[in-house]
């Protein structure tokens, strides 16, 4: 491997003579100085100027300052980037919820269209013909609860009792029964 004399770099004019590249790191011995180090057998002119290389001999790794600045990145990063995804399961949970709504307005409509009224204050046996699977309870609000907690006002006017949906017999409307949910 060839590598150029690390003593001397020439910054303006002037070119390292042959004798400044040897082949190893083992220093040559100059016949006219008897000096250990290579590159001392050529003068440099008046507007020739010199600088030290800096070596990276011994030297591997990275500086603090370099670690300092790449965790920092890596902490922006995921300073951003983790709300987006640590709410994904309540974003899952109010889209399945809205589904479930959707499918039982469709399975209300139904059954009015072909018995010709809304179903009684019993959803869940009579809507079973029109359900695939069970009947469906909300993800959010008063999650899990399939019940249905009948109303009479029209519209319905706010969220009643403990039950997970609310239902209108007259109006054959369908909420979630929880401010979470109400105004879908």
């Amino acid at each position: 491997m060839w590598q150029a004399c690390p003593r001397f770099l020439v910054a303006s004019q002037g070119t390292i003579p042959t004798s400044c590249v040897r082949p190893s790191p083992v220093p040559q011995t100059n016949a006219t100085s008897q000096s250990t180090f290579p590159c001392t057998n050529f003068k440099l002119t008046g507007a020739m100027k010199t600088t030290s290389i800096p070596t990276r001999l011994g030297r591997s790794g990275f500086t603090l300052i370099e670690l300092v600045i790449v965790v920092l990145v890596l902490g922006i990063i995921a300073a951003v980037a983790a709300p987006r995804m640590f709410d994904t399961a309540g974003d899952a949970r109010t889209a399945a919820t809205r589904h479930s709504l959707s499918v039982l307005r469709s399975a209300i409509e139904l059954h009015r269209a072909e018995v010709g009224s809304y179903p009684g204050a019993v959803l869940g046996t009579t809507l079973q013909p029109y359900l695939q699977g069970s009947f469906p309870a909300p993800e959010v609000g008063n999650a899990g609860d399939a019940g249905v907690a009948v109303s009479t006002d029209d519209p319905i006017a706010a969220p009643a009792g403990t039950e997970g949906w609310i239902y209108n017999v007259t109006t054959g409307e369908i909420r979630v029964n929880h401010a979470d949910g109400f105004a879908w």
